[in-house]
């Protein structure tokens, strides 16, 4: 039984939700999509496999040195390559995860420099282009 419910007993009243003032969380950040559970499991998937790969890499090398089989160098090959394709799908699920936020309309922030250059010259050039003016 939580606090709350225990004040109520005793008290002899209805517990009442009480909205306390706070930050108002944006849709965006309340909108969880199917699309984002679904990226969330095939990145959990894929690690998964990773360290699955890894863990049967490790044990088919040390194979392989005992048995100095040119077949099971080929399966260490083969899963070498397979691991680093695995790698290549992590990151391409993580661009197509920062796809579907800039398509969604989430701004990506970006850094802009704005230089206003009013007078390109030495001191002295400047100094008389002042006087100049002041005449």
């Amino acid at each position: 039984m939580n606090n709350n419910n225990e004040v109520s007993e005793i008290f002899d009243v209805l517990p009442k939700s009480v909205k306390l003032p706070g930050p108002e969380l944006s849709p965006s950040i309340i909108e969880h999509t199917a699309a984002d559970d679904d990226i969330n499991l095939v990145r959990a998937n894929l690690k998964d496999l990773m360290a699955t790969t890894s863990e049967a890499l490790g044990d088919a090398l040390e194979l392989a040195r005992l048995s100095e089989n040119p077949k099971a160098y080929e399966a260490v090959t083969n899963m070498i390559l397979a691991a680093k394709e695995l790698n290549r799908e992590l990151i391409a699920t993580h661009q197509t995860q920062q796809k579907m936020k800039n398509d969604s309309g989430e701004k990506i922030p970006t850094s802009t420099v704005t230089n206003n250059v009013l007078f390109t010259g030495t001191p002295a050039e400047l100094s008389a282009l002042l006087k100049k003016n002041k005449q």
